[in-house]
């Protein structure tokens, strides 16, 4: 049987951390997650994950940084309908959230 959800059902109203849902998963080929975000000013922990990374906003915002290089941070902003690519092993971090932020995360492996 077909069994409907919707990713805008939690608004993060009192979350403290993340909410992570795994909507698809294929072994260790790909992984789909739907990321409910509380507010934060905090940085999260720096990733430096083995997969590549196709991440959007479905609605909120977000600041992430990016590390170039040379070592230096760069921060990008995401609102509704942002998204972009994180190639595997590039440093990053989530630096600050807007409650109720929805992510659509997608890792795979090539």
């Amino acid at each position: 049987m077909v069994q409907l959800e919707n990713i805008f059902a939690n608004d993060g109203v009192g979350l403290k951390e993340e909410l992570v849902n795994i909507l698809i998963s294929a072994g260790n080929i790909v992984r789909l997650e739907g990321v409910i975000s509380p507010e934060s000013e905090t940085p999260s922990r720096i990733y430096d994950q083995d997969e590549d990374e196709f991440v959007m906003i479905a609605r909120g915002y977000a600041e992430l940084e990016f590390e170039d290089e040379r070592g230096a941070w760069n921060k990008v902003k995401m609102i509704d309908g942002d998204y972009t690519y994180i190639p595997a092993h590039l440093k990053h971090r989530v630096i600050k959230t807007k409650q109720g932020t929805v992510w659509l995360a997608l890792f795979y492996t090539k």
